[in-house]
């Protein structure tokens, strides 16, 4: 069971840096960087 839930929060923090690179490209994209 520790695997699986380490294996789920590996998931979920890869998915939030991937939405916070997303939201840093569209800022730099904005303010013409």
């Amino acid at each position: 069971m520790k695997p699986e839930k380490e294996k789920l929060d590996t998931n979920t923090l890869m998915k939030v840096v991937n939405k916070a690179l997303s939201l840093f490209d569209r800022l730099l994209i904005k303010f013409g960087a």
